[in-house]
């Protein structure tokens, strides 16, 4: 029996899935849902590489890793794996997933590492090359799509899946509208307590 943690829902919280074997010697595939702490958040990264040739392919054995901040103030790193492998009955996430919990700032740090491996013309191995991106701040539930076609990690790139930006315009109409009702309402209050004023006068107080 085997299995790995994921957010299958993207709610902040690890659900669990794992392969069994029943009594018929036969391997199963089971999955169970998180349904607690529903107010957690997660970070998830897809490393992929897009040469001519192989565009869109997963790239196998990257990390992930950055530092979060809990409810009390307290920092802690975290390390996620991107599948490193698909043979031998093997079974990893795809993408580089961790759930964080429950925060109130963002992401520092995010890092990704790429170890790249060379061979020569005799298919020896030469040197293992480390590659490595930082990126700083992250949004917390953020679904991250990391570019690394390039040899050098200063050229990698990052992108959210969804952008934020799409809803500033909604949001800035709406708060616009905001303003626009609470200064109708207080310019309202003001007149009406204006008029009350002046019919409660006595003119014979008025000595100028």
């Amino acid at each position: 029996m085997y299995g790995f943690f994921i957010d299958f829902d993207n709610n902040g919280r690890a659900d669990f899935v794992v392969v069994i074997e029943e009594p018929t010697g036969k391997s199963s595939l089971v999955s169970y849902y998180n349904n607690f702490a529903r107010d957690s958040y997660y970070i998830s990264a897809a490393i992929y590489t897009s040469y001519s040739n192989a565009f869109g392919s997963q790239v196998y054995g990257a990390s992930a890793r950055g530092i979060y901040t809990t409810l009390s103030d307290k920092k802690y790193a975290f390390v996620a794996n991107q599948i490193t492998r698909t043979s031998f009955c093997n079974l990893q996430p795809p993408v580089a997933e961790y759930v964080i919990g429950r925060s109130n700032n963002y992401i520092e740090d995010f890092t990704v590492t790429y170890h790249n491996q060379e061979y020569n013309e005799f298919g020896e191995k030469i040197r293992l090359n480390v590659e490595q991106a930082a990126w700083s701040p992250i949004i917390p539930n953020s679904n991250l799509l990391i570019e690394i076609n390039e040899p050098s990690s200063i050229d990698w790139t990052i992108q959210l899946l969804i952008n934020p930006t799409d809803s500033f315009l909604l949001v800035g109409i709406i708060l616009s509208l905001i303003l626009i009702l609470i200064g109708g309402i207080i310019i309202y209050i003001h007149l009406k307590e204006k008029k009350e004023d002046e019919e409660s006068r006595n003119p014979q107080l008025d000595f100028f």
